[in-house]
């Protein structure tokens, strides 16, 4: 299996087996998406997309990284999402490191905190 797959396929399995996270968002582990939701979703969703950053590091960690958006129609809701995927990456036995992350609200007035991570495996 190629690395960009095989990330992919870790990180939606990261974000859904999680019910912490997955209890939050409007249809649970259907509201986790690769790259950009549909239209329809609900209020409440997360998506993601993996990012080839060059060679890996001598500490044998793989140079992707991983940008996860947590969507939402309320500030705080956005927020409570932000934290539950760090919870996810934090619990995860696949070293993922959090390097940073920022709110913003999009054209639909829907707030969204950006979060990325790189990982090491």
């Amino acid at each position: 299996m190629g690395k960009w797959l095989e990330i992919s396929e870790l990180i939606r399995s990261e974000l859904t087996g999680n019910t912490g996270l997955t209890d939050l968002l409007s249809d649970g582990v259907n509201s986790v998406y690769p790259v950009i939701a549909p239209q329809e979703e609900g209020e409440k969703f997360v998506n993601y997309e993996v990012s080839y950053e060059g060679n890996p590091t001598k500490d044998s960690s793989w140079a992707f990284s991983v940008t996860i958006r947590a969507f939402a129609t309320t500030y705080n809701d956005a927020i409570t999402i932000a934290d539950a995927v760090i919870d996810v990456f934090a619990a995860s036995s696949s070293n993922f490191r959090f390097t940073s992350g920022a709110p913003t609200m999009n054209e639909q007035e829907q707030f969204y905190i950006e979060q990325i991570f790189n990982i090491k495996k």
